[in-house]
């Protein structure tokens, strides 16, 4: 729902000329440094849209930006919230 390794090495291809188009490599540098950077890895999830839309998942998470994606994975996927 929110990594796809194709989009993510179409869209940084600074990350694909460090590391290549192996998945493993490009999903740890998205949840290393590219969520914190505001890189986008699929075309249907923005973590920057997810966190700006939804000002209770802000009071709850503040600034940690993995408890947004796994609270999408999890709840906010299914109850359709603002996501891109």
């Amino acid at each position: 729902l929110v990594f796809d390794a194709v989009y993510y090495a179409n869209h940084n291809p600074d990350v694909v000329k460090a590391l290549g188009t192996d998945y493993s490599k490009l999903l740890n540098h998205f949840l290393t440094f590219g969520i914190k950077e505001g890189r986008q890895a699929c075309p249907t999830f923005s973590i920057v849209v997810y966190k700006n839309k939804n000002a209770d998942l802000q009071k709850a998470f503040g600034t940690d930006l993995i408890k947004y994606i796994d609270h999408y994975i999890t709840i906010g996927h299914n109850e359709n919230r603002i996501h891109v």
